[in-house]
């Protein structure tokens, strides 16, 4: 196998309370919540700070209003 090389995404997107305070206990930005739609986005500094295997969350270079 070779080495995959991934493009730092500049948002980190969650869907649950639990992930959101959890991100928010390592030290990440909240950037804009919306507690309606369940979803929490903090700003990615590129420093990985959890597993996969911690929570669902989507990177991406898309921020929403």
């Amino acid at each position: 196998m070779g080495l995959i090389i991934m493009k730092k995404k500049n948002f980190i997107y969650v869907f649950r309370v639990e992930d959101r305070d959890k991100l928010l206990a390592l030290g990440y930005q909240l950037l804009k919540s919306d507690d309606s739609q369940g979803m929490y986005i903090f700003e990615n500094l590129g420093l990985v700070k959890f597993s996969i295997n911690d929570m669902k969350f989507v990177l991406t270079d898309t921020l929403t209003f």
